[in-house]
């Protein structure tokens, strides 16, 4: 689009290029045999004083293979140009200050093809022997202890590992009066190849039930996330397969909580991880793509909806920090959302984001914490919830390990 002027930007942009890692080599090259977990794209203008504006950012997952990397990232930035000249980008214009300090990082840089034949042996190795777990974990401290502290300076207090190796994830709670936490979670059952939703309380005392259903509609349902409305509590899970965003009215039964017949909040539409929130008189509801690259919004008057897509969908293109990792929380004026950090391994770590600007027509949000897995806790090699319930918060852990028939087990998970 070069000697182009970009009228649908605020200023005066007379050419655009997109620039990717530190643009000195082909797409992806560097990140492949250095071992980079990222790849970061650039959309950057010329302005009329010949300075460089940052117009657009992105972080895409580098994979095994130089093609696989170039193609999927050259693909998805196709149109960052002909959207910078809509104004349908989400992020502000700003003066480029130059290459992130940790872009520069390699490891092991190797010659392409013994580096990509070395991946895919890892990959296959991965796949047939190595097993991961997933537990719940509740910590009996405030939001604000656990950002200044890290993770790794409280106790946490684990579920009892499912018997028959089904995994736990992604936990959300309801708080009663007298401190009981009532806990709705994932469990990934490896005999159906899915998840469902399933419910356990944690007395005052420490005291964690039998796991009980909640959900199981034989499709895959995650993420149950608890949306509090005027009209009572409902639960809105990742239900991606199925096709639809949907919201199950919930309602205290003899065992715990009863879900009620859903409704749809977004038709039509396959979103991970979704969260619903006000802002500034505003309802928002976020999610991600399957892969946790793109972070999608929309905005409506109610709850309930109607929904309108933000004007910038995607509102975020980073692997690093796009994928919901819980509820959107405030400290003090400070508007936080959890996001899940997917370029090193899945469920690597969570990232705190600030949200700086949210409009109809404009987002960005900037990192405000990292926090990463307890390395000598009992899930050392993965983390990717993080909800706050009254002055406790529920995550989830990850521990991969060797299992000699960890490809059998796949091969049965996903055949049914």
């Amino acid at each position: 689009m070069g000697g182009e002027c970009l009228c649908g930007l605020s200023m005066n942009i007379i050419n655009v290029r997109l620039q990717f890692g530190n643009g000195l080599a082909a797409l992806g090259y560097r990140e492949v045999v250095g071992r980079d977990s990222v790849v970061i794209a650039r959309l950057i203008g010329e302005g009329a004083d010949g300075r460089d504006i940052l117009l657009h950012e992105g972080a895409f997952r580098t994979r095994r293979t130089l093609q696989r990397t170039a193609t999927s990232i050259a693909s998805a930035v196709a149109d960052w140009p002909v959207r910078a000249s809509k104004g349908t980008l989400p992020s502000l214009p700003k003066s480029l200050q130059g290459a992130r300090e940790d872009e520069g990082v390699q490891r092991a840089n190797l010659p392409l093809r013994l580096r990509e034949g070395l991946n895919i042996v890892q990959l296959l190795g991965s796949l047939l022997f190595i097993v991961e777990e997933w537990n719940v974990g509740i910590i009996d401290a405030s939001v604000e202890d656990v950002l200044r502290d890290g993770l790794e300076s409280y106790p946490v207090q684990w579920l009892p590992a499912s018997p028959t190796g089904d995994i736990y994830a992604d936990p959300f709670g309801v708080e009663d009066d007298d401190g009981t936490l009532h806990i709705i979670f994932e469990a990934y059952r490896h005999d159906l190849g899915r998840a469902e939703l399933v419910q356990t309380t944690l007395t005052p005392d420490g005291v964690v039930s039998d796991i009980r259903p909640f959900v199981d509609l034989c499709y895959h349902m995650s993420f149950p996330f608890l949306l509090k409305r005027e009209d009572g509590l409902f639960c809105v899970p990742e239900t991606h397969d199925f096709g639809c965003v949907q919201a199950f009215p919930m309602t205290r039964g003899q065992d715990g909580f009863v879900a009620g017949p859903p409704e749809v909040l977004l038709h039509d539409t396959r979103l991970t991880d979704p969260i619903v929130f006000a802002h500034e008189g505003r309802w928002w509801l976020m999610g991600s793509d399957a892969e946790g690259l793109n972070l999608f919004a929309w905005h409506g008057t109610s709850a309930k909806g109607p929904w309108t897509p933000h004007k910038a969908n995607p509102i975020k293109s980073d692997v690093r920090a796009a994928r919901p990792a819980g509820p959107v929380f405030s400290i003090g004026d400070k508007l936080l959302r959890p996001a899940q950090d997917g370029s090193q391994t899945y469920g690597g770590a969570v990232v705190i984001n600030r949200i700086m600007t949210l409009t109809p027509d404009h987002f960005e949000e900037e990192v405000y914490a990292r926090i990463t897995p307890d390395p000598n806790g009992p899930y050392p090699d993965g983390l990717h919830s993080f909800i706050p319930v009254g002055r406790r918060i529920l995550i989830d852990g990850k521990k991969s390990k060797f299992h000699p028939t960890a490809f059998l087990r796949r091969f049965v998970s996903k055949g049914n």
